[in-house]
């Protein structure tokens, strides 16, 4: 894939942050071999710099990444192989109709990875990374959400909201039941009172007996409230009793969830207990910052 006019400034960095500034800063007058040249001598740090850039930025220099992870240069890059599955995931949440136009050089990547796990020289374990966790799942389950991502783009549907539209809290819940994932996922890309709606629905999931051993979506559930809670308080704020209980619930039913409790930190997930609790402390101290206490 060719693109003989290089992004400008202002396409790298689309919202003018500071992430965005400094990709600006790396990245800006680079072709697609000097940027690949760049991720040779710094993968992850140029990984971070993808995230933070807008969409036509990042279209155009993810060739330079996938070229990178194919290429001999990437062997036992095993950071960068993760942080790349990761950004993948978070642009499908955040921008995923941007990614339309360049799905099947990331779907590629995504394909060799899983692939080619070995040359990444992750410490396996019973097929699980003591870092990076099930890096095989977590690509394939990639590759689906591309592969329903298509799918949606080829029928002139957008990501995102379209699985809730007209959907009741039962319907509702009934969708993080049959896909817990692609839910969750759904649900960190809404705003106001549809993400009050559906947090309900997710909270009802977690408390029913379809969510037993169900800890990713426990795990992304605290992680989704704890990212609102830094970048954007005000749904949380008016979903507050019902997001309150809800993490006070799984974190008196850990066991349910099958967290590797047996030692402090369950070994892909880290100190649950420790995690819950921070996120329970500032939520309670949202509750007196707005007098619902």
């Amino acid at each position: 894939m060719t693109n003989e006019r290089l992004p400008t400034a202002k396409e790298i960095d689309a919202t003018d942050t500071p992430d965005g500034q400094h990709a600006v800063h790396i990245f800006l007058g680079k072709n697609i071999p000097a940027a690949e040249e760049y991720f040779e001598q710094h993968s992850f740090l140029a990984i971070e710099d993808l995230s933070g850039m807008g969409p036509v930025g990042f279209r155009y220099y993810v060739v330079a990444a996938v070229n990178y992870l194919k290429g001999e240069n990437s062997v036992g890059d095993d950071s960068m192989a993760s942080a790349f599955g990761g950004l993948v995931a978070w642009r499908i949440n955040q921008d995923s109709q941007g990614l339309t136009e360049v799905l099947p050089v990331i779907r590629g990547a995504v394909q060799y990875v899983l692939e080619h796990v070995d040359k990444f020289d992750f410490d396996l374990e019973d097929g699980r990374d003591t870092i990076y966790g099930d890096v095989a799942g977590d690509y394939r389950e990639l590759l689906r959400r591309l592969d329903w991502l298509a799918a949606e783009a080829a029928k002139g549907k957008p990501y995102a909201t379209n699985e809730f539209l007209g959907k009741n809290l039962a319907t509702a819940e009934a969708e993080f039941s049959d896909h817990p994932s692609l839910a969750i996922d759904n649900l960190q890309g809404m705003r106001g009172r549809a993400y009050c709606f559906h947090i309900a629905a997710l909270i009802n999931y977690l408390r029913s007996n379809d969510s037993v051993n169900d800890h990713g979506t426990a795990h992304h559930f605290r992680l989704g409230v704890a990212w609102r809670l830094d970048l954007d308080r005000q749904p949380i704020s008016e979903a507050l009793p019902v997001i309150y209980e809800g993490i006070q619930y799984v974190l008196d039913h850990l066991d349910k969830y099958g967290f590797n409790l047996e030692e402090k930190h369950d070994p892909v997930y880290g100190d649950v207990k420790g995690d819950f609790r921070k996120v329970l402390e500032t939520l309670e101290l949202l509750s007196r910052e707005t007098g619902m206490n």
